[in-house]
């Protein structure tokens, strides 16, 4: 697939495409996989499934809140702690 999208005739050569493509950092190829994944487009789920087994053992944390409550200033501060402890 030469676009970067997931789409109804997707093969695992496409799928492997999209891959190597969102790892090298291909900005364009990452934005169309988001658009496909917030569209629920259940093809991209496989690229998705193709892209975790790469994805180590990061933590994710969600911070969420009402506009100044302080998101960036607790984000900033969690960063720097775990920096500070090598994480």
């Amino acid at each position: 697939m030469a676009s970067g999208t997931a789409n109804a005739h997707q093969t695992k050569g496409d799928i492997q495409q999209i891959v190597d493509r969102v790892r090298a950092g291909d900005v364009r190829t990452g934005s169309r996989l988001i658009r496909n994944i917030e569209d629920q487009n259940p093809r991209a789920t496989e690229v998705i499934k193709a892209l975790f087994s790469l994805t180590g053992n990061a933590h994710v944390i969600g911070i969420t809140g009402a506009p100044g409550a302080g998101k960036s200033t607790l984000s900033d501060a969690l960063i720097t702690s775990y920096r500070r402890q090598g994480k």
